[in-house]
């Protein structure tokens, strides 16, 4: 995107950025008519520090990813995170993380590392 804005000029919006990051993490993606995104069942909202959960009222399973180091806040998970991951579907990552974000789930790489 910013090889656009050096070619052509065009202005870069920090908001198609972080989107376009999000996205480049899931293999199953699709648009939300009530957040920016959704995945499985979860639902995403995307934006600065300061985003709230305006749009996201009531919604179960649903998440503002902040583009900010770190949040004290549950529904809220940092975009840096996602990038860390790994390309693939979350379904069942996302819920783990959200009913316990301790959990680990991938129990066979840890016993990998025992051998």
């Amino acid at each position: 995107m910013y090889a656009f804005y050096d070619e052509f000029g065009v202005e870069v919006e920090i908001g198609t950025v972080r989107e376009s990051f999000f996205v480049s993490c899931f293999e199953n993606i699709y648009y939300s008519d009530i957040g920016d995104f959704k995945v499985g069942e979860y639902i995403f909202e995307l934006g600065g520090e300061n985003k709230s959960f305006k749009q996201l009222k009531d919604q179960k399973n649903a998440y503002v990813v902040v583009d900010t180091d770190y949040t004290t806040d549950e529904r809220k998970i940092p975009l840096w995170l996602f990038g860390l991951m790994g390309k693939r579907d979350y379904g069942k990552q996302i819920e783990q993380m959200a009913n316990d974000p301790l959990v680990i789930s991938d129990i066979e790489e840890i016993e990998k590392g025992f051998e």
